[in-house]
């Protein structure tokens, strides 16, 4: 096992117990897997394979029955700021503004108001929200509460940003539109990402290296690297090369 990993899932099972004490359902088989400090993996597999269990575990929501996740060498045990988790709807509080959801972790944290002030506009613009300091979750389209879902995450400085089919819920545009927002931010902070998704495409757009999950009980059964070059702008999706990885993905999940 190489600890200079930024992040590493050893040998990991998750089994849950079934209602009634009647048995128990696997839902992860000894996933592994090494990231170095930067980089963009997705994860593709179909619906309940255990993609969302595999996150909730690498950002010490769940124990998984065996094996280890080592950030920097040390054990991931418990929720850490150093691994934020952007969730499939954007989870923000309806009482509080953008800029006081983005500032309640900060505010948790025992921030000064000074330093709050200037991490939360640094982060609104950051996500290109400026101008909606004051606006409350129900008066914000869907891409932008995931907008501001990311701006509270990154401004507690995560190394490692855990993705669960955010975009998922957007319309077409919006996602893209999130999807360059997301490799904008990544130029400029460079965190380590993990995307869920089952969309080929939206893979294909965002990471370096793309994992496929088989169905129950989860397994990592291939490893499939991104040959694109990056700046790795939306006309890519036009080009043969694209089109070709997309079929050969597709081929995998579906035989």
């Amino acid at each position: 096992m190489n600890l200079d990993k930024e992040l590493i899932i050893n040998d990991l099972d998750k089994i849950f117990p079934l209602p009634e004490g009647i048995g128990s359902l696997r839902v992860l088989d000894k996933i592994s897997l090494q990231l170095d400090r930067g980089e963009i993996i997705a994860i593709l597999g179909p619906s309940g394979c255990g993609k969302s269990t595999l996150l909730n575990i690498l950002a010490g929501f769940e124990k998984p029955n065996k094996g280890e996740v080592y950030f920097k060498g040390t054990p991931v045990t418990k929720p850490t700021s150093q691994i934020g988790m952007v969730f499939q709807s954007a989870v923000l509080f309806p009482w509080l503004t953008v800029k006081g959801n983005i500032a309640y972790g900060l505010r948790f944290k025992k921030y000064k108001d000074k330093e709050i002030d200037t991490i939360c506009q640094q982060h609104i613009h950051l996500v290109g929200l400026e101008g909606f300091e004051k606006y409350y979750p129900n008066q914000l389209s869907g891409g932008m509460q995931q907008r501001t879902a990311l701006a509270r995450i990154l401004a507690l400085e995560p190394k490692v940003l855990l993705m669960d089919e955010p975009f998922a819920s957007l319309d077409a545009q919006s996602r893209i539109t999130m999807q360059q927002l997301l490799l904008s931010i990544w130029s400029q902070i460079q965190p380590t990402i993990i995307f869920v998704t089952h969309d080929v495409e939206e893979a294909l757009v965002l990471a370096d290296n793309v994992y496929i999950m088989s169905k129950l009980p989860g397994r990592i059964t291939h490893k499939i690297k991104v040959p694109l070059g990056r700046p790795r702008p939306i006309s890519v999706i036009g080009t043969a090369e694209f089109s070709k990885i997309k079929g050969d993905i597709l081929t995998l999940l579906f035989s």
